[in-house]
């Protein structure tokens, strides 16, 4: 429930505090300065380098063009910030391998929690994170934005229809140019986006050099995805088996479902142009809500989705280290 005082008759807009304050932290800015200011309240700011907190404000002022400022804070004001100015949600912008700790101290601190995927870098921080939403109460979202693209929600609702029968596999390919050096293709993007359109948690991962840097994720379910980068050049291409049929994503905009004894089925997509985040920050802001009730594809990412996805992403990466397959322990269940 957002906490300040409106006037009467109005709904409290929820106060928001933004912690991290780079280039993604501006499209969140834009976001509640924009289109969301009726229910939404950027009131506090809060990064570790004086310099970065300058120019921001700096940005800040310019899309208010002069107004009120948000109040600053340093390192390690994060919980007398929560505190002092009655703070209902953080945002986390941080560097991934700070996500964890800040979302305990937050969720501690008394605040409901938006951050930016990976929800966590170790296993540690996993459990961590298990336990301040146990001892807090309170609800943390994971902006997954790539559930909220036009492609891959059309994809979602094909396959929850039951549009090529039960999924037996996903072959999936993201260009590697996104990639660290080093790694298998992977990203927790990705790996939370299969493990919703198939909406099964991921029980086994292999990679390795000799699969071309490659991951192979078999899921509880029965499902199997192979995942490997695409050529230079090329496309995404995500394309799901079933036992009816098998549908393709290309580039995410283009989708055709392939049924037999059937002419192929070309999906219209809307052409928004963006990565999902127009439709991510309207489910997020609208009211001031942890979780839009009414979406049917299910977009809302709770904990037990992030810790599945960071999950993949660090068993990938053991795995191509050490060459060995890892079995992976469903999460403890966790509000969000």
């Amino acid at each position: 429930m957002a906490r300040g005082n409106p006037p009467d008759g109005a709904r409290p807009r929820t106060r928001y505090a933004l912690i991290g304050t780079g280039e993604r932290a501006r499209d969140y800015v834009r976001a509640l300065l924009g289109d969301h200011r009726e229910t939404a309240e950027l009131v506090a700011l809060l990064d570790a380098v004086p310099l970065r907190l300058d120019r921001f404000e700096d940005y800040v002022k310019g899309l208010t063009l002069g107004g009120r400022s948000p109040v600053r804070y340093g390192a390690g004001g994060l919980e007398r910030m929560i505190d002092e100015q009655k703070i209902d949600r953080v945002i986390l912008t941080t560097p991934d391998a700070t996500h964890a700790d800040l979302t305990c101290r937050s969720l501690l601190a008394g605040a409901d929690v938006i951050v930016e995927a990976p929800l966590t870098t170790d296993a540690t921080g996993g459990r961590r994170i298990a336990g301040a939403l146990e001892a807090s109460g309170r609800h943390v979202v994971v902006a997954f934005n790539r559930r909220y693209a036009a492609g891959n929600a059309a994809l979602r609702e094909v396959l929850a229809a039951g549009g090529v029968g039960r999924i037996t596999g996903v072959r999936a390919a993201w260009p590697a140019d996104a990639e660290a050096s080093g790694q298998p293709p992977r990203s927790s993007h990705h790996f939370d986006l299969v493990n919703w359109w198939l909406d099964d948690a991921p029980a086994r991962v292999a990679a390795g050099a000799d699969e071309a840097r490659g991951v192979t994720v078999h899921y509880r379910g029965g499902a199997t995805l192979t995942h490997a980068p695409t050529a230079p050049g090329e496309p995404s291409r995500v394309v799901v088996d079933g036992t009816e049929g098998q549908a393709e994503l290309v580039g995410g905009r283009r989708l055709t479902v392939r049924c037999p004894g059937k002419p192929d089925t070309e999906i219209p997509i809307p052409a928004t142009g963006d990565d999902g985040d127009a439709e991510l920050f309207r489910a997020l802001f609208h009211a001031g809500e942890p979780v839009d009730p009414k979406d049917p594809l299910c977009r809302a990412a709770d904990t037990t989705d992030g810790l599945h996805a960071a999950a993949v992403e660090l068993a990938a990466a053991h795995c191509l280290a050490h060459g060995l397959a890892v079995d992976l322990a469903e999460p403890d269940p966790a509000r969000a």
